[in-house]
């Protein structure tokens, strides 16, 4: 079954959903129930649509490079990195150097809101403040701090740091025994560690993992599976990873992500 990859896209002042719809090969229809307007939406200066492809197998984000954006402002967007946005994306050779159209990847999720959720709702179930989550919608039609209509699909940031990032599980998701741990990181050649705790403090699990460097940049992905070395004491709990700075034994690039069971 094909997953909905979302194309994030700065829209110019000289078009409407029609042409978008036309420049992405996808219904009218899907950009505006993704974004929650209207056929008759005229866009103001920049405004930024998301662009959901069901003809797509993967679930990525990609971010749409427009005139005047740099990595810089990209990463700030998305509670990023400069450093991780270009070492997850093999097509950035430069950060210093970005193109109009190009499609980056980007270190966040979609989760479409229902049953009447508020943003404090989607900031208590993903650990993301809110205003995290309105900087990372800024400029989107239909985005309120005060009310979120039903349909709209709100970009929520993964937690990460200047060199790693937890892709899976996305924050506020329950794991079970089938989960995996699945991300990116940079640390002396990927090399990390990583445990489950739950609100009590009880540790459900520990271990180290490796994220071998693809060629041409120092990141590498990894994939761990979450088998709880015990049952939770709490509903609720976070997943931690990190690394050492050999040379000063310091813990360094600590994520932690909230999660159920």
């Amino acid at each position: 079954m094909p997953f909905a990859t979302t194309f994030i896209y700065t829209m110019m002042n000289t078009e409407n959903v029609n042409s978008v719809a036309r420049n992405f090969n996808i219904g009218v229809e899907e950009i505006l129930n993704s974004n929650a307007i209207t056929d008759n939406y005229s866009p103001v200066r920049k405004a930024i649509l998301t662009i959901p492809n069901i003809n797509s197998y993967s679930s990525n984000v990609y971010y749409n490079v427009s005139s005047g954006d740099h990595l810089y402002g990209i990463s700030y967007r998305f509670l990023s990195s400069p450093e991780l946005i270009a070492g997850i994306n093999s097509t950035i050779t430069n950060a210093d150097l970005i193109y109009v159209n190009q499609k980056i990847a980007v270190p966040a999720f979609i989760h479409t809101i229902q049953n009447n959720e508020s943003l404090l709702d989607i900031s208590n179930l993903s650990g993301i403040s809110m205003a995290g989550l309105a900087r990372a919608n800024a400029d989107r039609p239909s985005f309120s701090y005060n009310s979120l209509p039903n349909g709209f699909d709100l970009v929520i940031p993964f937690h990460s740091s200047t060199r790693t990032v937890i892709t899976n599980p996305v924050p506020g998701s329950k794991i079970d025994s089938n989960s995996l741990l699945q991300g990116y990181a940079s640390e002396f050649e990927g090399s990390f560690l990583y445990c489950v705790i739950d609100d009590n403090n009880q540790v459900l699990l520990e271990g180290s993992g490796v994220a071998p460097w693809n060629a041409g940049t120092y990141y590498g992905s990894f994939s761990v599976p979450l088998q709880l070395s015990r049952e939770p004491s709490a509903p609720k709990g976070r997943i931690f990873i990190w690394a050492y700075d050999e040379a000063s034994g310091h813990l360094i690039d600590l994520v932690d992500t909230q999660i159920f069971f």
